[in-house]
């Protein structure tokens, strides 16, 4: 379906996998979350760690994404590239004030604000469920 460190669309992953090419973690019909689709800017960690903002539909897309599946996950490289990474599962997830401020603090050096949607509710902590794509190291690794 996809191929490890290729980029691909948002609208072909929306074409494979279902749900909208807008979202974050867009979902099918159903409210199941089918990919998560992440920018350094606004998660510097990611894949690793998901930085949800704020705003009934962000909030609740990642709760959902909390069940513990495994989907998809994709991160941007440029206008119109995502590159598949492998597919990743929440394994914990906190709230906790001053783990989020710490995310907060970094994730604004990039540029992310703290108002609106852009204001962290939440920490996601990710791992991949298979094999997926470091790109620390620019190759494919087995867990």
């Amino acid at each position: 379906m996809f191929e490890l460190g290729r980029a691909v669309t948002r609208e072909y992953i929306a074409s494979v996998l279902g749900g909208s090419a807008e979202p974050y973690l867009p979902q099918d019909q159903t409210g199941r979350v089918v990919a998560a689709c992440v920018r350094f800017d606004l998660n510097p960690d990611a894949p690793e760690v998901i930085l949800p903002g704020t705003g009934p539909v962000i909030e609740a897309s990642a709760k959902e994404f909390c069940k513990g599946y495994a989907v998809p996950t994709f991160v941007k490289l440029a206008v119109g590239e995502w590159m598949f990474v492998g597919r990743y599962r929440v394994v914990r997830r906190t709230t906790d004030l001053e783990v989020v401020e710490q995310h907060q603090a970094k994730a604004e050096l990039l540029g992310r604000g703290r108002k609106g949607s852009e204001r962290i509710t939440m920490v996601l902590y990710l791992e991949p469920a298979g094999d997926y794509y470091d790109l620390r190291i620019e190759g494919v690794r087995k867990p």
